[in-house]
């Protein structure tokens, strides 16, 4: 990352769509020469001069260099998702430009962390001021880079899902896959996070105050999850959950519902059994499945996955909803998950209910898992509400009735 406030940030902009096409040729081997080459030779960027191709293709250049030793954030800016790979792209700024970085971390990071969902443009303003206040460089600038500045991190908030539009100033969850998450803490550290972290909250760093920032839970909030998730981790070792006991012969379907806020906690949750429960010889067995990686293996499996972004671009979200649905009904994630043999002691865990919507609901999953776990316990980890009877998505987007499930460790 550059030591300096780059101003050229208002010339480059997020260019989600140029570092999408040097990412799929960096992919394919090409070097930054033959790159350059070619996207000035074709035109592929589709800018009127010469000197602002080159000048784009080279800032793509350096973004791309950021990640190009993390294979599955690769993946997503050159092939994924539009949503996946727009995050890997923010990543790819933040990682390349400071200015970015420390608004990301210490300003949006914060608000989240928080819990304090408004961005207004007077939290950018302040932001600025203080970069001024602090740094010469930045304090020279004429107020139109200023204002240019803010507008392109406000499109970067727009275009990555933070905020609605340029108009919004309330804040949305926004999910980082897993994998690409356990790249990126591969890459910098977890502490070098946190540290980043810290310094941007303008303190000394602090492994213990670190830890909370980097899920971005305030301590209570972090407890009280803490403390559920510790029961269910407890459940892993009564026989009696292992063998799907007192269930008035129903079979051993259960949903943690929890808060969609309380999401990174349940991820490193899901890190510690993963690790804690991979032996062979352990009483308790672990498996655990992704419906969204299961969606991309999907995708990759029918040759679609590297056409996705256009199609959604040409044809619209809603179709590419339809398409997905198509092409991936419940049973094909079902039988992604199938395994044999079963044996005692196994616990199947599901995630990725989240980041699989609007493609795939959690009752139609349910529904097709029953005649194939009916032996061993599933618990299906949900962001957001289950009463019993209905499931509602974020606590906002009501599913089907589902009653067929367990309760399990209630909020």
């Amino acid at each position: 990352m550059s030591g300096i406030y780059d101003g050229a940030l208002t010339r480059e902009q997020f260019m989600f769509l140029e570092m999408r096409k040097v990412a799929q040729m960096t992919i394919r081997g090409m070097t930054e020469e033959e790159i350059l080459s070619r996207v000035y030779d074709d035109n592929l960027f589709q800018y009127p001069t010469q000197r602002e191709i080159k000048s784009k293709c080279r800032a793509c250049l350096k973004r791309v260099a950021q990640i190009k030793g993390m294979p599955r954030m690769m993946e997503a800016l050159a092939e994924g998702l539009a949503a996946d790979g727009r995050l890997a792209a923010l990543i790819a700024l933040m990682l390349q430009n400071r200015l970015v970085a420390e608004f990301m971390v210490g300003v949006v990071g914060e608000k989240y962390r928080t819990l304090d969902y408004s961005l207004t443009r007077k939290d950018m303003n302040l932001f600025l001021m203080r970069l001024a206040e602090q740094d010469e460089n930045v304090s020279g600038w004429s107020e139109q880079t200023v204002k240019r500045i803010r507008g392109v991190l406000h499109r970067c908030l727009t275009e990555t899902g933070y905020l609605d539009d340029m108009r919004t100033e309330k804040l949305n969850p926004v999910l980082l896959p897993m994998e690409m998450e356990n790249e990126l803490r591969e890459k910098l550290g977890c502490e070098a996070v946190c540290y980043m972290a810290d310094r941007a909250a303008g303190e000394r760093p602090s492994r213990v105050s670190a830890r909370v920032q980097y899920f971005g839970l305030t301590e209570a909030r972090m407890s009280e999850i803490g403390t559920r998730l510790d029961a269910l981790r407890a459940m892993f070792g009564d026989e009696g959950f292992l063998q799907n006991k007192g269930l008035s012969n129903e079979v051993g379907l259960y949903i943690f519902a929890y808060p969609p806020e309380e999401e990174m906690a349940v991820r490193a949750f899901v890190r510690e059994i993963r690790a804690e429960y991979a032996g062979e010889q352990d009483k308790c067995r672990v498996i655990i499945y992704d419906l969204y990686e299961i969606l991309l293996d999907i995708c990759r499996e029918r040759r679609i996955l590297d056409r996705i972004g256009q199609m959604e671009k040409q044809r619209g979200q809603e179709f590419m909803r339809q398409q997905i649905q198509r092409i991936a009904p419940p049973q094909a994630y079902v039988d992604k998950m199938k395994y044999e043999p079963h044996r005692a002691g196994d616990v199947v865990i599901i995630g990725g209910v989240g980041r699989v919507y609007p493609y795939m609901r959690s009752h139609n999953v349910l529904n097709n898992l029953q005649h194939v776990f009916d032996d061993v316990p599933v618990v299906l980890l949900y962001p957001g509400e289950y009463s019993g009877q209905s499931l509602t998505l974020f606590g906002e987007f009501e599913d089907d009735n589902y009653y067929r499930a367990f309760n399990i460790v209630k909020g």
